[in-house]
């Protein structure tokens, strides 16, 4: 079993899913659109969760998930 999924995970993870933006900490927050992050992107990310996790993660869930804190929070919950 994992441990806690931190932000700086996600952020990483990001990163792995072809996101190319420096995220800091004060935008943890806020929507992935906000950033400039386009559904190619987040389905990438999604990807990278799950394999990460071993989660699977409908799309539609996974649509809900608009920020980096929003899905620390989910999977946590998850784990």
């Amino acid at each position: 079993m994992l441990s806690q999924i931190t932000e700086a995970q996600i952020v990483e993870w990001l990163q792995e899913a072809g996101v190319e933006i420096e995220i800091s900490v004060s935008e943890y927050t806020t929507p992935f659109n906000d950033l400039g992050i386009d559904s190619l992107l987040m389905f990438e990310m999604l990807e990278v969760i799950e394999e990460r996790t071993s989660l699977t993660i409908s799309n539609v869930e996974f649509k809900q998930l608009i920020t980096i804190e929003a899905i620390q929070t989910y999977l946590n919950m998850r784990l």
